[in-house]
């Protein structure tokens, strides 16, 4: 086992900038020169580089490197790791230094560095700790999107208490399913921008407590295939002067309208019909499960209305991947009649069950020229994933130093050649590994490179490949560059994914404090969700 001169766990001050981590040969009963591994490991502090600088969020990370112990030379012994110094007042973190032997397994060793936070030095900062500084909110706002080419969405951001300070906060619009800009495939719109994207900074006068916003929505008066019901966006606050944030997202949600019918409520206002969005769990083999979806009569507040008289539509079903009268029945065409007296009605939707494993399938229900998606939750389970069977290899992350994008690759000799040859390049943590081409439900991962950002974008998704390939000429296809599934099963990992707007690259990642700490801090990072579903890294892939 490997002994450390320092105490375990090593304690340094984030002011140091450097910690020394230094090996007890005689201890450690190394008698001849040693060949070791020796790579560093996130905890709770972070070694991710987010910009050109080349430096670690909390702490320069040491990749995956071989060394040579001699206890004969003093330069051996140890190994340097440089600390970040940040402005940041935060809890104090915690990393991990690992050393391995190619040849021994009982010479290895962990040594636990924490870092001590010294950001709670001068006034304002003892403000902040103290919570004196008024504390900035943001609420969300939920509504219909509206009959006229655009509605606002007016977004409220209050302070806990009033100041005797000027302060200031800044706010940028973040695409959730809602999105700012139009989709396309083959260059035709198969889903129109639902809101204008905004981005600013918002002063509070001495004495004011709230200061408000709007972002334009714009309205649509027909169906597209791909809409998605009750699309969202976020505002996100970041860089406040004299305040505190405390509630970093404020969520609008655009409440879909376009069932519109040719009716009137008391007060001659219009009223329209609404769908419940359908996830219809999967019965046995065989076996049929009927579930009911509501169609509500309301007004232009999303308030149910009272129908005067009988109020008919015709609805029906379309494939998307559910096939029908396989996964679910076929509706050619029927009649819904929400009742005089009455503000909604049920349609039933019948889903057939089947014993096949498979991801989860969807279909579209048209009402009143309306496409809404319906899917089928599989409730199929299988064993747990044998990770022996299954992993393939790590997939390694590089940072490029140079245009601040990110590789990613999952073979080795790939690895090898951008270590040898690309000094730009700097090999980061793994923190997820590929899954073998033969396993089941394993799904290609299409990778992208794009020369003027220096950037990769992966994606599982042969829709979004087909409409890089064939609207972004920027974007050069370099073919399949790993496996993973596309569903969630036992044992794997959600990879996240997202875009990073001053460069305009994707950034992935399977570590959960990672996601947290980059949607909790780096207001320039869009969260784009969950990219596909991996394995966790083996470090004995490393």
């Amino acid at each position: 086992m490997i002994i450390f001169k320092n105490i375990n766990p090593i304690e340094v001050s984030e002011g140091e900038e450097q910690i020394i981590v230094e090996i007890d040969p005689i201890a450690s009963e190394i008698t001849a020169p040693t060949e070791f591994e020796i790579f560093t490991t996130n905890g709770s502090a972070i070694s991710t580089v987010f910009d050109s600088s080349g430096v670690g969020v909390d702490f320069n990370p040491i990749a995956s490197s071989l060394v040579v112990v001699d206890p004969q030379d003093p330069d051996t012994l140890s190994f340097a790791i440089d600390i970040t110094d940040d402005e940041i007042i935060e809890p104090d973190e915690n990393f991990q230094f690992e050393i391995a032997s190619l040849t021994d397994e009982t010479l290895n060793g962990t040594a636990t560095v924490n870092i001590v936070d010294n950001d709670g030095d001068n006034e304002i900062d003892d403000l902040v700790v103290d919570r004196l500084l008024p504390q900035i909110t943001i609420d969300s706002v939920e509504q219909l999107e509206g009959d006229g080419d655009s509605s606002e969405f007016e977004f409220t951001v209050s302070l806990s208490a009033a100041s005797t300070e000027a302060i200031a906060v800044d706010y940028i619009t973040v695409d959730g399913t809602g999105e700012s800009a139009d989709r396309l495939e083959n260059n035709i719109a198969i889903d129109l921008a639902d809101y204008i994207p905004v981005n600013g900074t918002l002063e509070f006068e001495p004495g004011e407590t709230t200061q408000t916003l709007a972002v334009t929505v714009l309205a649509d008066d027909f169906a597209l295939a791909n809409e998605t019901p009750g699309e969202t966006f976020s505002v996100s606050l970041s860089n406040a002067v004299n305040g505190e944030i405390v509630s970093i997202f404020g969520t609008g949600t655009i409440l879909d309208d376009d069932f519109n019918q040719p009716e009137e409520d008391e007060d001659g206002q219009p009223t329209f019909l609404q769908l419940d969005e359908g996830r219809i769990i999967e019965g046995d083999d065989g076996e049929i499960t009927t579930e009911e979806l509501t169609v509500r009569l309301v007004n232009a507040n999303g308030e149910p209305v009272v129908a005067e008289e009988d109020i008919t539509f015709e609805y029906s079903t379309v494939d998307v991947t559910a096939a029908a009268d396989v996964d679910y029945q076929f509706i050619d065409s029927q009649t819904g009649t929400i009742a005089t007296g009455q503000s909604s009605v049920n349609i039933p939707i019948a889903i057939i069950g089947d014993p096949a494993i498979e991801p989860d399938e969807t279909f579209l229900l048209t009402l009143a020229e309306r496409e809404t998606e319906i899917i089928i939750i599989d409730n199929d389970s299988s064993e747990a994933l044998d990770l022996e069977d299954f992993q393939e290899n790590n997939v390694f992350r590089f940072f490029n130093s140079d245009t601040g994008g990110y590789l990613y690759t999952a073979s080795d000799t790939e690895r090898n050649f951008v270590q040898q040859n690309l000094e730009n390049y700097i090999l980061e943590r793994s923190s997820y590994a590929s899954v073998d081409s033969d396993a089941e439900n394993a799904e290609e991962i299409y990778r992208f490179y794009n020369p003027n950002t220096g950037g990769y974008f992966y994606t599982a998704s042969e829709i979004e490949r087909d409409a890089v390939i064939n609207s972004l000429d920027e974007f050069v296809y370099e073919n399949i560059a790993f496996y993973a599934f596309d569903t969630e099963l036992e044992n794997t990992i959600p990879v996240y994914r997202f875009f990073e707007t001053n460069n305009g690259v994707h950034f992935y990642t399977a570590d959960e404090t990672e996601r947290a700490f980059v949607e909790d801090n780096l207001s320039n990072y869009n969260f784009e969700g969950i990219a596909f579903y991996a394995l966790p890294p083996t470090t004995d892939l490393i």
